[in-house]
């Protein structure tokens, strides 16, 4: 899923949450432009997943997109967890975890 050559992506978000759905999509072009419903967020954590983001990048695999995100954002680093339930197909999801202690996660069902 991480070598996955992505011809073009772009991402221009006010928050992570948003731009995490956008890297979502490259998997399944039937997730939401926009995230679902804002859960609360404690203030605490608010600077650190909101202010605008903006990528553009050709040809480039999807290790490459999160890499990129994470350097933009400057505070952050990433994680991908496959997971399969009673031997089903597995299911991916995507994690954004902030050096000062915040999560944002989001999966797809395989």
């Amino acid at each position: 899923a991480l070598n996955r050559v992505v011809t073009k992506f772009e991402s221009s978000t006010t928050n992570l949450t948003d731009t995490l759905f956008d890297v979502l999509r490259i998997f399944d072009p039937k997730q939401p432009v926009k995230s679902p419903e804002r859960r609360r967020m404690p203030e605490h954590v608010r600077p650190f997943v909101q202010g605008v983001m903006h990528i553009s990048l050709t040809q480039v695999s999807v290790r490459t997109i999160l890499n990129e995100i994470a350097r933009k954002h400057g505070g952050m680093s990433w994680l991908v967890e496959l997971a399969s339930v009673s031997g089903a197909p597995a299911g991916m999801k995507l994690t954004f975890v902030g050096f000062d202690k915040w999560t944002l996660s989001a999966g797809l069902p395989q």
